[in-house]
């Protein structure tokens, strides 16, 4: 696992170092890629749970018949 993480850590150093002056801008285009891929996705899932939510409370209110 240890082996592992130190792996792990050489992504951030790679992006400028390599490269060189040929690309300054791959990271701020893998920045906008996350943000633009996971932002939303957040969102999605945030809604899923509300609607999962508010069905369950709905299908309960349901079950209950006023007397």
């Amino acid at each position: 696992m240890a082996l592992l993480s130190s792996k792990a850590m050489a992504c951030p150093y790679c992006v400028g170092a390599i490269q060189g002056s040929e690309d300054d801008y791959t990271a701020y285009i893998l920045m906008g890629f996350v943000a633009f891929t996971y932002v939303p996705g957040y969102f999605i899932y945030r809604l899923i749970k509300k609607t999962k939510k508010l069905e369950k409370d709905l299908a309960v209110a349901s079950k209950v018949k006023p007397s």
